[in-house]
């Protein structure tokens, strides 16, 4: 199937393969505070929400690194013209505006969650080249979703939804630093320090296995105190713990190429799908887990497919 040349720019901005995370972890946050799943209406903009807010988000940082794109990444949408600035500029306040206006809707508690969330999506973009910190930036991002899917749901947040945004937060951490390791001769030319360039691939790889370790034993141990029904959250987090081995193995070798550092981000994005999935199986069942995930995953494996590699996180273009 071929995809109308502007649909595939949009589509490559909105990185489904990383976007649709967004959604299904709020997803989680809300069941987690429920104890069960929020009504169908309240829950589609409950999933909404994020996925607005992300874009947005990806379409403001997308023209932030527009200077350095041109230089190494030329064939996505912005530098090569497919998208042009001014709109990428526009689509981005509209998609503020309409996370802002859904957040209304769900209630107060909901839009000072995502007031949240863009503070930390601005410090996110003004710590890019600050070693590990930005990984820790964008970490607290991810918790700030389960967070908003929690604050929408009502109420006071439970201490259980505080310890799974913790787990959440440490999930990010790796995916984080294994996201710059395929493109850290790009971020050595246009002069950004992720922690690859300040401290050396040897040294952060393990950096990225340890912290993934860390995730997954504070999965394991989640459900004994913050889970109602940790049977069905067990059987999706197996799953997760699969994928978390399947990244690690990609990295234990002491050279580690882009092609190497890929496939353990592809694995790693995997994982979040299956552990957000997981926390909404043990909050309101692994059927309706299931019936979520599942399309969503499928989704995100053609995006990844069609986007991943051959567009968005090639280097040069052909």
């Amino acid at each position: 199937m071929t995809l109308p040349p502007r649909l595939l720019a949009h589509l490559e901005t909105a990185r489904p393969f990383v976007s649709l995370n967004a959604g299904l972890t709020a997803l989680a946050g809300a069941a987690l505070q429920r104890h069960g799943a929020p009504p169908p209406g309240t829950a589609a903009v409950i999933v909404a929400v994020p996925l607005i807010g992300y874009l947005g988000a990806l379409y403001g940082t997308d023209f932030a690194d527009r200077a350095a794109d041109r230089l190494t990444r030329p064939q996505r949408p912005i530098p090569s013209g497919r998208i042009g600035e001014e709109e990428a500029v526009m689509l981005m306040v509209a998609c503020v505006g309409a996370g802002f206006l859904g957040a209304s809707w769900l209630g107060f508690p909901a839009v000072v969650a995502t007031c949240a969330a863009m503070l930390v999506g601005l410090a996110r973009a003004r710590t890019k080249d600050l070693g590990v910190v930005a990984p820790v930036t964008r970490s607290l991002g991810t918790a700030c979703n389960l967070l908003f899917g929690a604050a929408a749901a009502g109420g006071a947040l439970t201490p259980a939804v505080w310890l799974v945004a913790l787990l959440f937060f440490l999930d990010t951490l790796p995916k984080s630093l294994v996201g710059g390791l395929w493109d850290v001769e790009a971020d050595r030319a246009t002069g950004v320090r992720t922690a690859w360039v300040r401290h050396g691939v040897a040294r952060t790889r393990w950096l990225v296995i340890g912290a993934t370790g860390v995730t997954f034993v504070a999965g394991a141990l989640v459900p004994l105190v913050a889970i109602d029904r940790p049977a069905e959250y067990l059987a999706s987090y197996a799953a997760a713990a699969v994928l978390m081995a399947l990244a690690c193995r990609q990295l234990l070798p002491a050279a580690v190429d882009s092609g190497r550092a890929l496939t353990a981000l592809d694995w790693l994005l995997r994982e979040r799908t299956a552990l957000a999935a997981a926390v909404l199986a043990g909050s309101a069942g692994l059927g309706l887990a299931l019936a979520v995930a599942l399309p969503l995953a499928a989704l995100a494996e053609w995006s990844r497919a069609a986007l991943m590699r051959p567009r968005m996180y090639r280097l040069r273009a052909s």
